[in-house]
């Protein structure tokens, strides 16, 4: 028996893609009493397609689900999470996005409460101590 093959005259390029790794080095530049900003960089790998997009997620320590803050430009590099509650502990990641679909996320490694700065003053009140001779 003889096989014979077919010659394909025209090769149809295929775009193949997957979603984005999570992007790297997600860390707190900024606090404050109602808010954290965060930064990050680009994921080490873009799943084969351009990112045109990050997502912002954030979770209250109360909360069990993460819920999406904003979807931003594919150049950002930084968010700030305003309206948060002093005091309370966030956790807050971030999502690449292709048109493949959305990455895995980046995350912060531990919670950030919502405070003032770390080594930073509000006020700075003096007392004086006064000797009474009676």
């Amino acid at each position: 028996m003889l096989l014979q093959s077919t010659q394909i005259s025209q090769l149809m390029p295929i775009a193949l893609s997957d979603p984005p790794l999570p992007p790297k080095n997600v860390h707190v530049t900024g606090s404050d009493v109602d808010h954290i900003t965060v930064a990050w960089d680009l994921p080490e790998f873009d799943g084969g397609s351009k990112i045109t997009a990050y997502i912002v997620e954030l979770k209250a320590s109360k909360e069990k689900k993460y819920r999406a803050l904003e979807t931003l430009g594919k150049n950002a590099r930084e968010y700030t999470a305003k309206g948060l509650t002093k005091g309370e502990s966030y956790r807050l990641r971030v999502r690449a996005k292709n048109k493949a679909g959305t990455g895995d996320p980046g995350e912060l490694e531990e919670a950030v409460v919502a405070k003032l700065p770390y080594g930073e003053k509000t006020h700075i009140v003096k007392c004086f101590d006064f000797d009474i001779i009676l």
